[in-house]
């Protein structure tokens, strides 16, 4: 693998401003045309990894003023958003407490504290990491 990645043609999902914090947002269409990734292997701890976005279009609606989401609608879909997060949550902790348990038995180093230097290594990665956006154009649907 020579450490780049590009991505073209793609469509940006309806909750991916939901995903970045902006609940009562959706995406009503959106488009990518690429994504260019430049990650330094041989540097992996200390190299910078290169994100190039170009031509990102995007239509955002707020939920709340959605023609198709009426009250009960939207009361229903915040309702399985939370029930989605608190399930993945508690996958979290079951797995914690697993790895704790297992690790009691043995004796051995946990699989938490292997996965303590993964994510190590990944906000390290996450705070070298630069990012390039051209042709921004975001559209605000009120109807």
């Amino acid at each position: 693998f020579s450490g780049s990645l590009e991505l073209k043609g793609l469509r940006v999902r309806p909750d991916a401003l939901a995903l970045l914090g902006w609940e009562g947002l959706r995406v009503r269409s959106g488009t990518i045309h690429s994504i260019r990734l430049s990650v330094p292997w041989s540097k992996l701890y200390t190299g910078k990894v290169k994100a190039v976005i170009e031509c990102l279009h995007l239509e955002v609606e707020s939920i709340a003023d959605s023609a198709a989401a009426d009250q009960a609608g939207l009361i229903d879909e915040l309702r399985a958003a939370k029930r989605k997060a608190i399930e993945v949550r508690i996958d979290q902790l079951r797995d914690h407490v697993q790895a704790l348990e297992e690790g009691e038995e043995s004796g051995k180093p946990t699989r938490s504290s292997a996965a303590g230097a993964g994510v190590r290594l990944a906000r390290k990665i996450l705070n070298n990491i630069t990012v390039e956006l051209s042709d921004v154009n975001v559209s605000f649907l009120n109807e």
